[in-house]
């Protein structure tokens, strides 16, 4: 009996103090980042005017909050196309804005700073408008189409090197395919390149 109860005294002394020292443990805390990507150039495939295909390029803007794997991305498109002549022109511009969640599924890890990097997958939900000047012998109409939904997919990889623990550079690439009932194709594949700065949340 005597036995039994030095055991049990034993046991519950050790689950004791492996509780106290997993107390002590300092738990991983989450690395928070709030990233802003002033300079973007998008190149995508798709038609003009004249209905011929044609590559066009898309001013973009973007900031991002990321925790941890996941990251949720606000980005604005523009792009704009002038045709024709001393008597007749069309002017056309279009605007995004797109918000996305992405999940970094291969991130470098912490230690490895002041260089980090990470690729990543993401969904994408917006609204585009598209906007037609058409001018006939100096009388203009303008025609808009009004707030219409897309969505899109993306693949993606950034890398950021860090002047401090705290503030450093950011550059991205991605490939992304764009869907929307008035695209011509539909869907549209882009490619997108992006440059910014981060500041850690931590």
């Amino acid at each position: 009996m005597k036995f039994i109860l030095v055991c049990l005294s034993l046991l519950l002394s050790t689950a004791a103090m492996a509780q106290v020292s997993r107390l002590k443990t300092p738990q991983p805390v989450a690395e928070s980042t709030l990233q802003l990507f002033p300079l973007g150039m998008e190149m995508r495939y798709e038609r003009n005017n004249d209905q011929e295909l044609a590559t066009h390029g898309f001013l973009n803007f973007a900031f991002a909050y990321q925790r941890n794997n996941l990251s949720a991305l606000f980005e604005y498109s523009k792009y704009s196309e002038d045709s024709g002549n001393a008597t007749t022109s069309i002017d056309h511009s279009h605007q995004e804005m797109i918000l996305w969640g992405r999940w970094h599924f291969l991130r470098s890890k912490k230690e490895f700073m002041p260089l980090q990097f990470s690729i990543y997958g993401g969904l994408g939900v917006g609204t585009y408008q598209d906007e037609v000047k058409t001018t006939l012998l100096g009388t203009s109409q303008t025609d808009k189409s009004g707030n219409k939904v897309l969505s899109g997919l993306a693949v993606g990889g950034d890398i950021a090197y860090g002047f401090t623990k705290d503030f450093g550079v950011m550059a991205a690439l991605e490939g992304r395919t764009l869907f929307a009932g008035d695209y011509d194709p539909n869907p549209v594949f882009s490619g997108l390149a992006r440059l910014g700065i981060f500041f850690s949340l931590n």
